[in-house]
């Protein structure tokens, strides 16, 4: 089996087995290290943890400390905020009328179709019933 060659952000270079993840490169420069990866950026590019790594590639780990970090760990967060409102208040067996999506700053927003895509808010003040009038 042959190995691949990482070269890491300072310069120094990581040699890993073949089909080694991002996750195995953390591990491999340490466990705090490994606790703490979100994903990887592979020559500029955000990659999840699992995904094998190429040889030759140019690796950093980024970790919730910086900004990037912060922003996929919000962005993520948010889709699992809106998968867990739509557990609770959907009934079992109901299409899902609303399409949730993340906003640019991690908060949740709902779309309605058929309404030109932008959430809406109704009226508050109630109809009066058709018919006589009194």
């Amino acid at each position: 089996m042959s190995n691949l060659t990482i070269t890491l952000p300072d310069g120094s270079s990581r040699t890993l087995a073949d089909g080694a993840t991002g996750a195995d490169l953390a591990a491999d420069i340490g466990p705090g290290l490994a606790k703490a990866a979100l994903l990887v950026n592979v020559d500029g590019e955000g990659r999840d943890l699992d995904r094998p790594l190429d040889d030759g590639t140019s690796v950093s780990i980024v970790t919730a400390e910086s900004d990037e970090g912060l922003h996929t760990l919000r962005h993520s967060t948010a889709h699992v905020l809106a998968q867990a409102v739509l557990d609770l208040w959907r009934a079992p067996g109901t299409p899902c009328r609303r399409s949730w999506r993340a906003t640019s700053h991690g908060a949740v927003r709902s779309s309605t179709p058929g309404r030109g895509g932008s959430a809406r808010r109704r009226s508050s003040r109630r109809r009066r019933p058709r018919g006589r009038r009194r």
